[in-house]
């Protein structure tokens, strides 16, 4: 079987995945900006990258995870001086609404989420070293990269020279060249004491100090969206190969965008809705799935529809999961061995898109074997695997009760049964009703009678 390979941004390509160092695997993921409310674009980040975690340790890799919480920054500060709240106390409030929707999605948490408010020291040692090599320099309590002493900056980027400069990073009068970007910013009223004067890091020295800290100067994965590339991906990659010589990341992962109406999904924008308020209307599950139906490189373009009908099929895995349980004799699932086919599609690339589809193709056979009495041995076993790997890999966790009193559907399709044998349809057809608007689906098989929650069905 083919080994797992990555597409790798550095190098434009996908690259047989090889850790550093055996079968341990660092990985760091950018994490949020507390200052509002998550949209849909941050799930899908952090879905993403759950479930690619998910399948390390599926594939036997034992993966370490950080995720950072940027807990001072200028958005935050703005929102301070608007509505009179503590720095620390908005990051908190968001950063733990995030997590209770990261909760509803299944989204393990990291290992550690190391704070910028807690890496001043740690930040601050980084820019002195850079200083010191005469890579970086203090302009009137600001300390500023220089990009023109770096060799191969636009690298992960691909960008040439004309388009090295970020609408953050915009020339001041302080920079010696408009490219140079900031890694300390002067900030008498949030700042922190410094060799430069009170101030706060740059957006960009944080994530290098922290894997650093945390991973060491070089680790294997290195997650975030498709729009952080550049700048802040760029300027990672710059001032720690400055600072220490070495390539500081070995695969550099983004996933895609999502879009609302074929627009970015942005706060900056106002293109976007509150994954709270999503999360309230559609289940959470359903959720999930949809944000794995797409390969994750590839734009989402959020659609109710494309929700409605994923939830559907939601439903319908939620419904084989039911059957599979009644059909083993411990009432438990099979063991959690490996699928094969499974593996080899995650093996490019992690294809979750192509692994659903490969699931439900072999759903369906088993589904028509249940309806018709005749499930083997073997469609159990597999049925237990696709199962596993839904709710373990995918992360989709397969819910057939919560909302379905099933002792009660069971007992009234008892009564069904015995409508029917005395062929009294007008109450065998009352009970169907009843459970329709219960939102219980009815199929007669030549095994019996086969109960579905609504949109769950083979049919």
């Amino acid at each position: 079987m083919e080994r797992l390979a990555i597409y790798n941004t550095l190098t434009r390509r996908k690259d047989e995945f090889v850790p550093a160092d055996g079968n341990k695997v660092k990985m760091y993921v950018c994490g949020i900006t507390p200052y509002s409310d998550a949209h849909l674009g941050h799930a899908r980040c952090y879905v993403v990258f759950d479930t690619l975690r998910r399948y390390l340790e599926y594939a036997g890799y034992d993966v370490f995870y950080v995720q950072n919480i940027t807990d001072i920054d200028d958005k935050i500060i703005n929102k301070s001086r608007e509505t009179g709240m503590k720095p620390a106390d908005i990051a908190d409030r968001y950063f733990n609404e995030f997590m209770e929707s990261m909760k509803k999605l299944n989204v393990r948490p990291a290992d550690v989420y190391p704070r910028v408010s807690e890496t001043i020291g740690d930040i601050i040692d980084f820019i002195s070293g850079l200083i010191d090599k005469e890579m970086a320099y203090e302009s009137g309590g600001d300390v500023y990269f220089s990009v023109g002493k770096f060799d191969g900056y636009g690298k992960l980027s691909g960008r040439d020279s004309s388009e090295l400069v970020s609408s953050a990073e915009c020339a001041t009068g302080r920079k010696g060249d408009a490219r140079d970007f900031a890694l300390w910013k002067k900030d008498e009223e949030f700042g922190w004491d410094s060799p430069w004067g009170k101030g706060r890091p740059g957006w960009h020295i944080e994530c290098s100090a922290m894997s650093r800290k945390l991973l060491g100067e070089q680790f294997d994965i290195h997650g975030g969206g498709l729009d952080l590339i550049f700048p802040h991906h760029e300027n990672e990659v710059t001032q720690s190969k400055a600072l220490t010589g070495k390539d500081p990341v070995r695969y550099w992962v983004h996933n895609g965008m999502v879009t609302l109406k074929g627009d970015k999904m942005a706060k900056s924008t106002g293109n976007f809705f509150l994954l709270k308020d999503l999360l309230e209307k559609y289940p959470a599950m359903a959720v999930r799935l949809y944000l794995l139906t797409s390969g994750y490189r590839q734009t989402l373009d959020f659609s109710a529809e494309g929700l409605l009908d994923v939830r559907k099929a939601y439903d319908k895995l939620a419904g084989f999961k039911k059957e599979i349980l009644q059909l083993t004799r411990a009432g438990a699932l099979p063991g959690a061995e490996r699928d094969e086919d499974m593996v080899r599609i995650m093996n490019d690339d992690f294809n979750t898109a192509k692994a659903i589809g490969e699931i439900f193709k072999k759903v369906n056979p088993i589904m028509d074997a249940v309806f018709e009495g005749k499930t083997s041995d073997e469609d159990i076993a597999l049925g237990g695997r696709l199962i596993y790997f839904v709710e373990n890999v995918l992360g989709v966790l397969l819910d057939t009760v919560s909302d379905v009193d099933t002792l009660e559907v069971e007992d009234m399709l008892r009564k069904r049964e015995e409508f029917r044998k005395q062929k009294n349809y007008s109450e065998a057809d009352g009970i169907r009703q009843q459970l329709a608007r219960m939102g219980i689906e009815i199929k007669d098989t030549p095994a019996g009678a086969k109960w579905f929650k609504k949109g769950g069905s083979t049919e």
